[in-house]
C-alpha cells in the first residue's frame, strides 16, 4: 500500500541528453510499495502525485519514483526524435549498478546543487535522488542515512556534467531504469465519448431509416420489485422484524446476573414461528442460597423450574 501524503510533486527534475540517444532524469519523487500490485500502486501513486511520467521497481520489494516532466525539460533534437526518445531515471541506472549493500552519491551539477542519490539492494532510497543548496544539507542528509544503515558505503563526491559522466552512467542501459507515460484518465474518457459519437451517428444514419422503432419498456421501480421479492420470502418462511428482535434483548437485560447466592451461567433464545423462547440457567455459588432466592428475583413474565434432587 502506498501512503498518499502529498497532493502534487514539488521536487524539481533535471533532464540531460546522453550521448547514447536517450534522456537521463534525475529528481525523482520515491517511494516503498507494500502489498498488493506493485504496478498498480505505483500508477495510483503517480496519479495522486499530479506526476507525468513514473518508474516502479523492484518485486516482492518495490519502489516507485515519480516526476514531472514537460516537453520544455527534453532536449531538442526535433519533433520527430522526441517523439520516440526514451527517459531513464539516473536514481534507477545508480541502483542497477550497486544491486548489494547500502550506497550512497553525492555530486554536484551545475547550476542546481549537489545531488544525492542512495540505494538498499539495488532499489533507490526515499527522500533521495534529490537536491542540495550546499554541502552542509548534505551531511545532515547523510547523516540520517547513517543512522538508519550504519554500513552504508558513501562514495567520493564528484562533478558531473554531460562531458564527464561517472562509469555506472556510461555503461549499456537497461528496461528496467525506463519511465512509463501516465495517460491522462480523462483524455481516454474524452476520446472514448467522441468515438461512441461518431459510431453511433454513422449507425443512425445507416439504420435509422430501415430499422423497426424500438418499444418503449417501462421501467420497474426498486423498491416496488424490493417488495414484491421481500413478500414472496415472507409467504414461505416466518420473518422477524427489528422490533422483535429488540424485545428479546430486552428480555435478557432484565435477567437479573447474581440473585442471592445464584449466578447466571447462560441463556438462550429460540424462535418459534412467529414468537420467541428464552430459557436462563442459573448456578448455586453460596452453600446458603435457596430455591426462594432465586424465585423472588425472576422478572415480571419468567417462570422458574428447579430440577429434583433425586
Amino acid at each position: 500500500m502506498v501512503q498518499e501524503h502529498a497532493s502534487r510533486l514539488k521536487l524539481e527534475t533535471l533532464v540531460w541528453s546522453h550521448p547514447q540517444q536517450v534522456d537521463i532524469v534525475f529528481g525523482l519523487d520515491w517511494s516503498p510499495l507494500v502489498g498488493g500490485i506493485p504496478a498498480k500502486l505505483g500508477r495510483r501513486r503517480a496519479r495522486s502525485l499530479q506526476a507525468t511520467h513514473f518508474l516502479v521497481s523492484g518485486s516482492l520489494a518495490a519502489v516507485v519514483g515519480c516526476g514531472i516532466i514537460k516537453k520544455t525539460h527534453v532536449a531538442n533534437h526535433g519533433a520527430q526524435a522526441d517523439r520516440f526518445k526514451t527517459l531513464h531515471s539516473a536514481a534507477a541506472i545508480f541502483a542497477l549498478a550497486h544491486l548489494e549493500g547500502v550506497v550512497a552519491n553525492v555530486s554536484f551539477i551545475s547550476k542546481k546543487g549537489y545531488w544525492l542519490v542512495a540505494t538498499n539492494a539495488g532499489l533507490v532510497l526515499a527522500q533521495t535522488d534529490c537536491w542540495y543548496a550546499c554541502l552542509e544539507d548534505v551531511d545532515a542528509a547523510l547523516s540520517v542515512l547513517k543512522a538508519r544503515f550504519p554500513n552504508i558505503q558513501i562514495l567520493k563526491s564528484t562533478t558531473l556534467d554531460e562531458d564527464n559522466l561517472p562509469d555506472w552512467l556510461s555503461r549499456s542501459f537497461s528496461s528496467k531504469s525506463v519511465l512509463q507515460k501516465l495517460s491522462d484518465k480523462r483524455n481516454i474518457t474524452l476520446r472514448a465519448l467522441c468515438l461512441s459519437l461518431v459510431v453511433g451517428g454513422i449507425a443512425w444514419t445507416l439504420l435509422g431509416t430501415t430499422s423497426e422503432p424500438v418499444k418503449h419498456v417501462p421501467e420497474e421501480n426498486g423498491n416496488v420489485l424490493w417488495q414484491q421479492a421481500y413478500d414472496a420470502f415472507a409467504a414461505m418462511h416466518p420473518v422477524h422484524h427489528p422490533e422483535q428482535l429488540l424485545t428479546v434483548m430486552h428480555a435478557w437485560h432484565q435477567a437479573p446476573l447474581a440473585p442471592g447466592g445464584w449466578k447466571l451461567k447462560q441463556i438462550v433464545c429460540e424462535p418459534s414461528q412467529m414468537d420467541w423462547h428464552c430459557a436462563a440457567r442459573y448456578q448455586r455459588v453460596k452453600r446458603l442460597a435457596l430455591s426462594e432466592h432465586l424465585d423472588a428475583a425472576k422478572p415480571a413474565g419468567w417462570g422458574a423450574e428447579f430440577i429434583d434432587l433425586e
